[in-house]
């Protein structure tokens, strides 16, 4: 009888330090569920959340096999309350995963791993081309320091523009050569020597006339005495750094050409450098931010000319004011989206 009782009060001593600790999991799981989401999440969507979870406890408490499709199926008897989640919830243990994986890196170590694992896979996948709409683009890394080159072309022309050639001109030419393509212009996002090492190279085979804000005409010119100061002057051919000053200086509000046509809208964002800019390309809903905005973090502001007032300025005033859903493509690291910078980037 004793055993009896005794069994008894231990089943529910476990019980109840079971609840416990999942009622500790569900809160851990809303908080950061939350922050996820950047503050934004409503009672409902709140709720959603806590009944998901509460399913899951169910079971477990009940002794059940946790069947992931039963739960789909639970989902989907109901209004779908979460109108934009990026993965659909099927269990406790994807849960956890899938909001650890987007959650913001407080550490700058760990930003910078997750950044170098991200841009050794852009490496493994560079000439891989993403067709949209009326263009046909091209992403390459190049240049000592990873920097993101874009070659994009229009089909029906067959001309092509490359966004800061860092490197690998060979390889550019490569691409727009198997595409059927003819190279016409250069477009800089800034004149810092890492997207510049592959003008040389192209201008040496091609025409394409080379685009920069005037604001940079100085770092331009400054080429040779950039990649001395980095340290990469053994690593770079002196013909490398004699370049063609640019053929056209752009501004705010200006437009990217490709054959004549407008094709997208340039903002002009100092911070990085004075003559920083972003090229948005409405029709694809695309943006490309050269070293303005990054994933989660700005360019840096310590470089010549520099400034972290006028960064903020650029990305508040300016970015974080266009639609949430276009996507970001930086110099440097992996793309983003405006509305994920909106909530995720606390370096401006």
């Amino acid at each position: 009888m004793n055993n009896i009782i005794i069994t008894t009060i231990i089943k529910m001593k476990f019980k109840f330090f079971l609840i416990v600790i999942l009622g500790i999991i569900n809160a851990i799981v809303i908080g950061i569920y939350i922050q996820k989401q950047g503050f934004s999440n409503s009672v409902l969507q709140i709720k959603e959340l806590i009944h998901k979870n509460k399913l899951v406890n169910e079971k477990i408490l009940k002794g059940t096999y946790i069947n992931k499709d039963e739960i789909v199926k639970e989902e989907n008897n109901e209004d779908d309350i979460l109108s934009k989640p990026k993965q659909q919830i099927k269990n406790r243990d994807n849960i956890k995963k899938e909001i650890k994986s987007d959650i913001y890196i407080d550490n700058k170590t760990e930003i910078d791993k997750d950044i170098n694992n991200k841009t050794e896979n852009v490496k493994k996948d560079k000439n891989k081309p993403i067709s949209m709409a009326e263009f046909d683009i091209s992403h390459i890394v190049t240049g000592p320091l990873d920097v993101n080159c874009y070659i994009i072309g229009d089909p029906k022309s067959k001309k092509a523009l490359v966004i800061d050639p860092g490197g690998s001109p060979e390889e550019i030419l490569n691409i727009c050569k198997e595409k059927g393509f003819e190279l016409e212009s250069i477009y800089l996002t800034h004149a810092h020597f890492d997207h510049m090492l592959g003008i040389y190279g192209l201008r040496e085979k091609t025409e394409a006339k080379i685009y920069l804000h005037e604001d940079d005409a100085a770092l331009y010119r400054m080429l040779p005495l950039q990649v001395k100061f980095f340290g990469f002057g053994s690593h770079v051919s002196t013909k490398e750094l004699i370049i063609p000053d640019p053929d056209v200086y752009i501004k705010e509000g200006d437009h990217v050409m490709i054959n004549g046509e407008p094709v997208a809208k340039i903002y002009h964002t100092p911070g990085h450098s004075p003559g920083s800019v972003c090229f948005h390309f409405e029709k694809i809903n695309k943006m490309y931010t050269g070293d303005t905005l990054f994933r989660s973090s700005v360019g840096r502001t310590d470089l010549w000319q520099g400034s972290y007032e006028q960064i903020r300025n650029s990305v508040r005033g300016k970015l974080f004011k266009m639609d949430d859903n276009i996507e970001v493509y930086p110099g440097h690291g992996p793309s983003s989206s405006i509305g994920y910078e909106k909530t995720h980037n606390f370096s401006v």
